[in-house]
């Protein structure tokens, strides 16, 4: 009789890991209640916080099994979690989506004027450098002063 031991990944149930429990969107669509954004970000958090406890779940599932051979019970999990992400990724896009979306709104809001290029206004700002540029270096720095006070 040997007194050889299997070795301990054929004996003991795979558990993979829990889901980080610094995944809370509760705490997330607190911080601005109202804020689209934030409530966005909530949505495709507990989404993904879900599916990644479902993947969880079902993997442990699966390497519990003992009718299955090792190699399929990871294909049968790899398969399983990757079905699994796949439906959360529209969640996912749709929050982005959202949050490109408001960005852009804060860009167009912050953004300054076009430049105005008629010749009108390729003359007026020749005439402005040709003005700056016959400034000595203190007159100019309070011309810029004074512009950047008035806005």
């Amino acid at each position: 009789m040997s007194n050889v031991q299997p070795p301990l990944r054929k004996t003991a149930q795979f558990l993979p890991p829990l889901p980080s429990p610094s995944m809370n969107e509760g705490a997330i669509a607190n911080i601005a209640p109202g804020d689209v954004t934030r409530i966005a970000i909530a949505e495709a958090l507990r989404a993904v916080r879900i599916a990644a406890e479902n993947a969880r779940n079902a993997s442990v599932a699966i390497f519990g099994d003992m009718t299955l051979p090792e190699g399929g019970k990871h294909v049968k999990a790899n398969d399983l979690s990757f079905r699994i992400t796949n439906a959360v990724l529209p969640v996912v896009d749709r929050a982005r989506e959202k949050l490109e979306y408001e960005i852009g709104k804060l860009r167009a809001k912050t953004n300054a004027p076009a430049p105005d290029v008629s010749v009108r206004g390729n003359f007026m700002a020749t005439e402005i450098r040709q003005r700056m540029a016959s400034l000595d270096q203190s007159a100019r720095l309070a011309k810029r002063r004074s512009v950047h006070r008035a806005f």
